[in-house]
């Protein structure tokens, strides 16, 4: 697999992560590992809203190309109670280069506790991804877990780093998004 094409997969596979908060105000914590031809991403944070508030944004698949950042659409294209068919495009930019993807993915919601998901065949890579929502004090933990199934010549040494970079700024980018509605439901309406 080419690196172009390879970086393109991974920056598709962290879109499946719906994220946490900003690195300047809270610790988010994001690990990198790989296991053969498969990295392992963990991110852990802190968001300072409620369940119901993280997982309405963690959740809101129509909208999410609105906020986070490299992705130009997003949409539910099928609904089962609580199983989504997803799919999602975009161009990632990393430094100089801008690369396309496109992502299908089955979507399984257990509300306010988790969302997982996987991609479907017609997708350019295998990812699977698991977020558990838990309150505690402060606001809700969001532990994120994703494994990134590909076959590159790229060295951990570079990707590691991207990837974690890449879920900081998306987890930023949702966080932020939490932090703004929160913001919108507080003015009050006119009368």
């Amino acid at each position: 697999m080419d690196r172009r094409r390879f970086l393109t997969l991974s920056l598709n596979a962290l879109l499946a992560a719906a994220t946490p908060a900003s690195a300047m105000a809270f610790d988010t914590r994001v690990s990198v590992s790989r296991r053969g031809d498969v990295f392992l991403v963990d991110a852990v944070l802190v968001a300072p809203v409620t369940g119901p508030e993280a997982w309405r944004v963690l959740t809101d698949f129509d909208a999410m190309s609105s906020f986070v950042p490299d992705l130009d659409t997003s949409r539910v294209t099928a609904r089962s109670g609580e199983r989504l068919r997803v799919e999602q495009s975009g161009v990632a930019r990393w430094g100089l280069l801008a690369l396309a993807y496109s992502m299908v993915r089955e979507v399984e919601m257990e509300p306010m506790q988790l969302v997982r998901s996987y991609s479907l065949a017609e997708s350019q890579m295998q990812v699977r991804s698991v977020t558990h929502f838990v309150s505690v004090p402060g606001g809700t933990e969001i532990r994120h877990h994703i494994e990134i199934g590909v076959d590159t010549w790229l060295p951990a040494a570079l990707v590691e780093p991207f990837l974690r970079h890449e879920v900081r700024e998306h987890f930023d980018a949702v966080v932020a998004e939490m932090l703004r509605r929160r913001a919108l439901e507080a003015v009050p309406t006119p009368r």
